[in-house]
């Protein structure tokens, strides 16, 4: 069964952040089991963070109460993210309110469990183009996206690309299209 290592302070409410280590590589489904199965005494929600290729953002919810499934969205959920691997968790809460953060890669042929360096540290990603290393025109556009519980962030994706992406990707896009009709010019007209 997954641990969960606290990684805030307590609280005045007596409730804290927690990373969630996992003891084996989790589909959405047998997280989700275990957490009705291990964690009976506690209720809360289970929140989704999707990777997409710009940002995580909030997807799904669902709600568990004392090992029992809470709420209509249980089923969806499942349909949709039942098979998917877990690439990361976390959690906040105390007593017996927890409320866990799950985050599913988009990569669904490379799942993999993050080791405990990873999970400790920040989620940065270069969006950039194979045309962009060394352009002299590059400056740096960063976007934090950062998920909160309560009053404490529990987690930030950090994405740097270039402010000039746009503007060069349709140059690209033209150049490209310039050398393909230069080169069907070059075969001739079909016979």
């Amino acid at each position: 069964m997954f641990r969960l290592i606290q990684t805030s302070d307590t609280r005045g409410d007596c409730t804290a952040s927690y990373d969630v280590q996992l003891d084996k590589e989790y589909t959405v489904k047998e997280f989700l089991e275990t957490v009705l199965t291990q964690k009976a005494d506690e209720w809360g929600g289970i929140y989704f963070m999707v990777r997409s290729k710009k940002l995580f953002w909030q997807n799904p919810s669902c709600e568990y109460k004392n090992g029992s499934r809470v709420g209509p969205a249980w089923a969806s959920i499942l349909t949709r993210y039942g098979s998917r691997r877990i690439v990361r968790a976390c959690s906040d809460g105390g007593w017996t309110r927890m409320d866990y953060y799950i985050w599913l890669d988009s990569q669904q042929d490379q799942p993999k469990v993050p080791t405990e360096k990873e999970e400790n540290e920040a989620m940065i990603h270069l969006e950039v183009e194979d045309y962009c290393h060394g352009c002299s025109d590059f400056e740096a556009d960063v976007r934090k996206d950062s998920v909160y519980s309560l009053d404490h962030c529990i987690g930030t994706d950090t994405t740097v690309r270039c402010t000039h992406r746009n503007r060069c990707e349709v140059i690209f896009r033209h150049l490209e299209k310039k050398k393909n009709e230069n080169s069907e010019d070059k075969e001739g007209p079909d016979t």
